[in-house]
């Protein structure tokens, strides 16, 4: 799998999730959740990827 070109950030991580899946962006993969940090990736219409 290729790594993210760059990322966006967001201080909430479901409602970007929800944003991004309403927008019918390809989500490549599931919101990943630590302690102190959360992330999913999805990919642009060019095929590159980007974290949230």
């Amino acid at each position: 799998m290729p790594y993210p070109l760059f990322n966006f950030h967001t201080d909430n991580i479901d409602q970007a999730y929800q944003h991004i899946k309403k927008l019918q962006y390809e989500i490549v993969s599931e919101i990943v959740e630590f302690v102190d940090f959360a992330y999913f990736n999805i990919s642009d219409p060019d095929g590159n990827i980007i974290m949230i």
